[in-house]
């Protein structure tokens, strides 16, 4: 992890620095933690336009993301949206499916509007099995999903509605041979931890 990285070069540091008898002082540094919190979706469909909504505990994500690295809500000094992507996760078909359309996010607490997060286009949903394809956000859902961080920072619990709205398919599915697979859209987000250690004192 990229914590223990900062703190093992830290301690390396003061070891080759410092003596039996050096005095250590505390120093504030920061730790940054990359890690990733995903929607899942179940696709089952015999029309070319459909809609999924998965709902996500956005707070209960990050505490155990939190947790997982050994820190809590009050170690964070900032929390912010990295990148996003999405792949397919399995299929089991032989039709290749071109699929089009996007993923929106709203906030479920509090009320609120949907709006659009990613746009996807001629996408191979075989193309995609097993990858992780790097998306462009939109600016607007960046922003709702770092007010979201932010609001959690504050003491909200932020829950976020993930809504894959897809409006093309070819070949057309049907009920002889609808279209079936799963797939998720993940999030990364950048956590900034304070962390206070001990280092050597400089010399006089």
């Amino acid at each position: 992890m990229n914590k223990n990285l900062i703190l093992f070069g830290v301690f390396i540091v003061a070891l080759l620095v410092s003596g039996e008898n050096c005095l250590l002082e505390e120093k504030v540094i920061d730790v940054v933690i990359k890690e990733e919190t995903c929607a899942e979706f179940a696709e089952n469909s015999t029309s070319e336009t459909f809609a999924t909504s998965v709902e996500i505990d956005y707070a209960d994500q990050i505490d155990q993301i939190l947790s997982d690295n050994g820190y809590s809500k009050s170690d964070i000094k900032s929390a912010t949206l990295e990148s996003g992507s999405y792949g397919v996760t399995s299929y089991t078909g032989t039709t290749d499916w071109i699929i089009s359309g996007g993923i929106t996010v709203r906030r479920v607490d509090g009320g609120g509007s949907a709006v659009t997060l990613l746009d996807y286009t001629s996408e191979s949903v075989v193309g995609l099995l097993g990858q992780k394809k790097d998306a462009a956000l939109t600016s607007a859902g960046v922003a709702l999903l770092n007010d979201a961080l932010a609001d959690y920072l504050g003491g909200q619990e932020p829950v976020i509605e993930f809504t894959v709205n897809n409006g093309d398919v070819n070949p057309n599915p049907s009920q002889g041979d609808p279209i079936v697979f799963n797939w998720r859209a993940c999030l990364r987000i950048n956590v900034v931890i304070e962390q206070t250690v001990d280092v050597p004192e400089p010399p006089l």
